[in-house]
């Protein structure tokens, strides 16, 4: 699972529309869904923000990581 999958997820999940988002890290809104639909990834520095802006969990990789293995297994990744 990428960078951009997981930040759709964990946006819908804090109730985050892209506009928001983009407002409190500093970048456009368009640049949000780019990286959402794997059109651009962002690099370090705005992965950070955008890590930060969310609260996103420490364990989240670890959670998304699982979660892929799952769908792995059951065949729908």
């Amino acid at each position: 699972m990428n960078f951009g999958v997981k930040l759709r997820m964990l946006r819908a999940l804090r109730n985050v529309n892209q506009v928001d988002l983009a407002t409190q890290v500093k970048v456009h809104p368009s640049l949000i869904a780019k990286i959402e639909t794997e059109v651009v990834m962002p690099g370090p520095d705005l992965e950070a923000r955008i890590k930060e802006a969310l609260g996103w969990p420490t364990d989240a990789d670890e959670a998304f990581a699982i979660l892929e293995g799952e769908m792995v297994k059951e065949g729908t990744a």
